[in-house]
C-alpha cells in the first residue's frame, strides 16, 4: 500500500505529461498573456492588467491565469479575469509575472511566465521614517480618530518635511495636524475625525508618508495596518477602593464614556497587586475581595474590547489603600484558631497570640472576627502577666461548620498611652481550622487471632467519605506501639492473642475536603491476656499492700513486746532438765587445749570460751528462775 501511494503521484504526473503532449501532438499550443501591465492606482494599491493572447484558441477548454506576485512579498494565486488588484507597500518596488492556465479535461497546460516590474520610487537611504505606530480612538458616537508617530530617517537632513496620507477603502486624506521635533521636522499626526468604521472587521488602514527637501530626495515609506489591530481602548474611569467589611475591599469604577460599545463585548482585566497577587476578568463594573488590610491594598484596571477573534485592552487605572497607621512590631504576633464543633452542630472559636515585641506593658488588644456578614467583638479574654490580652474564646458563634470553603476574618487591633499599636488581620479557612470530633461507638472483636475494630464517623455535618483515621496499636508485652491508617470504617489486623492490646482511634478530614486539626484520641479499649492494670486493680492492689504492710507491723511490734517482757516464755515455760555433769569437764579440758596455742590464739579462744560459759551460766540461771 505504501508502495502504491508513493508512485501515485508520480503516474498521475506521467498521465497529465503524457495528455500535455497529446494535446501538443494535435496541435494545441497554450500562449501567455499579452500587455501585462502594473499600475499604482491608490495607496499601496496596485493594478495587475492584461489581454489573452489573441492567438490562443479558446475552443472546448478553460483558460484560467496564473498570477505569482513576486516582491514585495510573496504570494500566489489564480483567476479567471483579466485584472487583478492587490494591496502591498511600495517603497521598495513591486514585481509579479502571469501565464496561462489551459484546463482539458483532467490535464493542465501552462504557457511561458510574462513578467512585469515597477521600480522602487527614488530616495536617499535612510532618509525615511523609521518606527511608524498608529492608534485608532473610538469616540461613543462611532467616530474614530487617528493618531500617528514616527522617526525621522537618520540621513534625512534638518529641513525636511514629512507629510502623511491615510487611505481607508477609497478614502484619501492628508493631515492637516502634525507634531514637530526640535528641528520642526513633522514627527506625529493627528486626524480629529476620519471615515474609518469601527464597525467593519478586517479592513485595513494604509499609512504613506512621504517628503521634500532642499538638494536632498526623501525616500517615501508606507505601511498597512489592519484596523483591529489599531483599535484604541479607553480605560475605566472614577476607579476607587473602599473597605466594605473587615478584610474586605470593594472595587467600583465606571465604563469610559467616550468608549463606543457598539458590536464588541467589553469586560475589565482586574489586577490585585498588594498583598498578594491575583487576576481575573468580570462583565461587572464592581468587585469585592477578601485580603488582609493591614500592610494596605493596591489594584489596577483595564478595559477589554473582544472584537472578532481578538482582544484589545486599553491602559491600566491604579488605585490604593494606604496600611493603617501604627508603631513598627507592636501587632500581635503567632495568631492562631482553633473550631471546635459541638455535637448539636454549634461552633465555638478559641484564638491565642502573643503581644508585639515593641507593646508597651499597659498595651490593650481588641479580637473581632468575621464570618460572611456576621461581625463580633471578643467578650471572654486570657491575659499575660501584663494584664495584656493574648487570647480569646466565643463560646458560640455564628460559624456554620456544614458549610465548606467559607473564610474565618480574624481582626485585633490595640490601644496604649503614647503608642500607636498597629492591627494584625489573618484569613483562616473555616475546615483548616476546624477540630474534628473523635469517632464514636469504637467496638473490638477477636477471631482466631484476627482483630476486627469498628466504629463510627465523628458528629459532623460532613459525609462519611471526607474523613481519614489513625489508629494507634500498642502491645504492651512487647512494648511496642503502630500506628495505622486507612479511609473506612473498620479495621482488621492478625495479632498475636498471648498478648495484651490497647486501641484508639482519632480522625481528621480528607485534604479534598480542607484537612483539619486531628481528633482527640478515643478511650483505650483493651484486648487480649497480660492486660495492665486498670483504675479498680490500682485500687485493690494499694489496699492489699497496705494491709501486708499494716499485718507485718502488728507482727514486729507483737514481737518486739514479748521478747521485752519475756512474755512468750511465760505463755510457754521449758520443761527442766537435769544438770549436765560433763559441763564442767569439757570446760576444763576446752581450757588447757587451749592453752597449747600462741598467745594471740590463746587470747581469742579463751575469750570465746568464757563467753560460752557466760552464756551457758546465764541460760542456766534462767531456767531456775523459770522453774
Amino acid at each position: 500500500m505504501a508502495i502504491l501511494l508513493s508512485i501515485f503521484p508520480v503516474l498521475l504526473w506521467t498521465m497529465m505529461a503524457f495528455q500535455a503532449n497529446l494535446l501538443q501532438a494535435k496541435g494545441i499550443q497554450v500562449l501567455p498573456p499579452v500587455n501585462f501591465t502594473l499600475t499604482v492606482s491608490a495607496l499601496a494599491e496596485v493594478l495587475l492588467q492584461w489581454k489573452p493572447n489573441p492567438d490562443q484558441e479558446e475552443k472546448n477548454y478553460t483558460i484560467r491565469y496564473d498570477v505569482e506576485i513576486m516582491t514585495p512579498e510573496r504570494d500566489e494565486y489564480d483567476t479567471k479575469k483579466t485584472c487583478s488588484t492587490r494591496v502591498a507597500v511600495l517603497h521598495n518596488g513591486f514585481s509579479a509575472r502571469i501565464r496561462t492556465l489551459l484546463l482539458y479535461t483532467n490535464s493542465q497546460i501552462k504557457s511561458n511566465w510574462v513578467t512585469a516590474k515597477l521600480q522602487a520610487p527614488p530616495g536617499a537611504v535612510e532618509t525615511s521614517v523609521t518606527n511608524l505606530s498608529c492608534v485608532i480612538y473610538t469616540a461613543i458616537n462611532n467616530t474614530a480618530s487617528l493618531h500617528c508617530t514616527w522617526l525621522a530617517g537618520k540621513a534625512a537632513p534638518e529641513d525636511t518635511k514629512y507629510f502623511l496620507f491615510y487611505r481607508y477603502n477609497n478614502y484619501t486624506e492628508e493631515c492637516q495636524e502634525y507634531s514637530k521635533d526640535k528641528w520642526e521636522r513633522n514627527i506625529g499626526c493627528r486626524f480629529s475625525n476620519t471615515y474609518i468604521k469601527t464597525s467593519e472587521t478586517d479592513e485595513v488602514i494604509v499609512i504613506h508618508i512621504n517628503g521634500s527637501s532642499n538638494g536632498t530626495a526623501i525616500k517615501p515609506f508606507e505601511q498597512i495596518f489592519n484596523q483591529n489591530a489599531i483599535l484604541q481602548v479607553l480605560p475605566p474611569v472614577n476607579f476607587t477602593l473602599t473597605v466594605s467589611a473587615l478584610a474586605e475591599v470593594l472595587l467600583q469604577w465606571k465604563p469610559n464614556p467616550d468608549q463606543e460599545e457598539k458590536n464588541y463585548t467589553i469586560r475589565y482585566d482586574v489586577e490585585i497587586m498588594t498583598p498578594e497577587r491575583d487576576e481575573y476578568d468580570t462583565k461587572k463594573t464592581c468587585s469585592t475581595r477578601v485580603a488582609v488590610l493591614h500592610n494596605g491594598f493596591s489594584a489596577r484596571i483595564r478595559t477589554l474590547l473582544l472584537y472578532t477573534n481578538s482582544q484589545i485592552k486599553s491602559n491600566w487605572v491604579t488605585a490604593k489603600l494606604q496600611a493603617p497607621p501604627g508603631a513598627v512590631e507592636t501587632s500581635v504576633t503567632n495568631l492562631s484558631c482553633v473550631i471546635y464543633t459541638a455535637i448539636n452542630n454549634t461552633a465555638s472559636l478559641h484564638c491565642t497570640w502573643l503581644a508585639g515585641k515593641a507593646a508597651p506593658e499597659d498595651t490593650k488588644y481588641f479580637l473581632f472576627y468575621r464570618y460572611n456578614n456576621y461581625t463580633e467583638e471578643c467578650q471572654e479574654y486570657s491575659k499575660d502577666k501584663w494584664e495584656r490580652n493574648i487570647g480569646c474564646r466565643f463560646s458560640n458563634t455564628y460559624i456554620k461548620t456544614s458549610e465548606t470553603d467559607e473564610v474565618v476574618v480574624i481582626h485585633i487591633n490595640g490601644s496604649s498611652n503614647g503608642t500607636a499599636i498597629k492591627p494584625f488581620e489573618q484569613i483562616f479557612n473555616q475546615n483548616a481550622i476546624q477540630k474534628v470530633n473523635p469517632p464514636r461507638n469504637v467496638t473490638m472483636s477477636l477471631k482466631q487471632n484476627n482483630l476486627l475494630v469498628k466504629w463510627e464517623m465523628p458528629a459532623s455535618s460532613f459525609l462519611k467519605e471526607c474523613f481519614k483515621y489513625e489508629l494507634n496499636i500498642y502491645n504492651w508485652k512487647m512494648g511496642y506501639k503502630q500506628i495505622l491508617e486507612t479511609e473506612l470504617n473498620s479495621f482488621s489486623l492478625r495479632i498475636d492473642d498471648t498478648c495484651r492490646y490497647s486501641i484508639q482511634i482519632r480522625a481528621n478530614h480528607q485534604s479534598w475536603c480542607t484537612e483539619g486539626f486531628w481528633s482527640d484520641w478515643t478511650e483505650p479499649l483493651y484486648i487480649g491476656k497480660n492486660q495492665p492494670r486498670t483504675p479498680v486493680d490500682s485500687k485493690t492492689y494499694t489496699v492489699l499492700i497496705a494491709l501486708i504492710v499494716s499485718i507485718c507491723s502488728m507482727a514486729l511490734l507483737i514481737a518486739i513486746i514479748c521478747r521485752k517482757y519475756h512474755v512468750w516464755s511465760r505463755l510457754f515455760p521449758p520443761i527442766p532438765t537435769p544438770q549436765n555433769s560433763l559441763k564442767n569437764m569439757f570446760l576444763n579440758k576446752s581450757y588447757q587445749r587451749a592453752r597449747t596455742y600462741t598467745s594471740e590464739t590463746e587470747t581469742e579462744v579463751g575469750s570465746c570460751f568464757e563467753d560460752l560459759g557466760s552464756y551457758t551460766e546465764d541460760l542456766y540461771f534462767e531456767v531456775l528462775e523459770d522453774s
